[in-house]
């Protein structure tokens, strides 16, 4: 049964509810609810609270889902973070950074939904300081990546970080398809959309990264604030 949900009298407690809410929902998709499936109903009723309590914490499923992906992606950087403290060429530090991508199926789904499913229900407001707060992400993680490979600028890691979340908002819906298209590509002569995703992602990943490393001979700094994405430090 669960547990009786408690009003929050003070910011405290209401960290405590809202943080109570994202567990639930976590538990939720790891008991198999899918993400289109997760609905403020039935996290109200796992939760123990009213629906319309809810909306204390988020304004939306969406809302949910897009806090969810947070904290997925910051416990990703807490583990990535220490290994990028070992120089390597660009071509490991792009395997490495896939691999532990790949180990991470719920960070992968959510970061595929966010423009199809996560942006479209949230408001201006909230679209804004998400976007603001990935902005800040790319540039403390490109800092990490270019102590890690220099090969790239800081400005270039920010803008091959964009690339990744572009081609996982692509790839990873097409190799983990739904129960009714997995079943429909059992059949040999449809061997070819069968795709894995590590795979499909380091091979596309490789030439893009190759992209933006600077032409031979050019001189580049690092450190300071990242450049917009595509501009080269001077």
């Amino acid at each position: 049964m669960a547990k009786r949900f408690i009003r929050a009298r003070n910011p405290a407690q209401k960290e405590l509810r809202r943080a109570h809410l994202l567990e639930t929902a976590r538990e939720l998709l790891a008991g198999g609810c899918e993400l289109h499936e997760l609905g403020l109903n039935e996290l109200a009723r796992s939760a123990g609270v009213a629906k319309a309590n809810v909306y204390r914490y988020f304004e939306s499923r969406e809302a949910v889902l897009v806090a969810l992906f947070w904290q997925e992606a910051e416990t990703w950087w807490t583990d990535l973070g220490p290994q990028l403290r070992t120089p390597r060429a660009l071509g490991p530090t792009i395997a490495l950074l896939v691999r532990t991508l790949a180990q991470r199926p719920r960070l992968c789904a959510l970061l595929a939904a966010v423009p199809a499913v996560l942006e479209q229900n949230l408001s201006e407001e909230t679209i804004r300081a998400f976007k603001h707060r990935t902005l800040a992400f790319y540039a403390e993680a490109a800092g990490d990546f270019a102590r890690c490979c220099g090969e790239l600028t800081e400005a270039a890691w920010v803008a091959l970080l964009h690339d990744v979340s572009t081609l996982v908002v692509g790839i990873y819906p097409e190799t983990h398809p739904s129960v009714s298209a997995a079943a429909a590509l059992r059949q040999p002569e449809l061997a070819f959309f069968r795709r894995d995703f590590a795979t499909e992602l380091e091979r596309l990943l490789g030439p893009v990264a190759a992209s933006h490393a600077p032409e031979r001979g050019t001189v580049t700094k690092r450190g300071g604030a990242p450049l917009p994405s595509g501009r080269r430090r001077p």
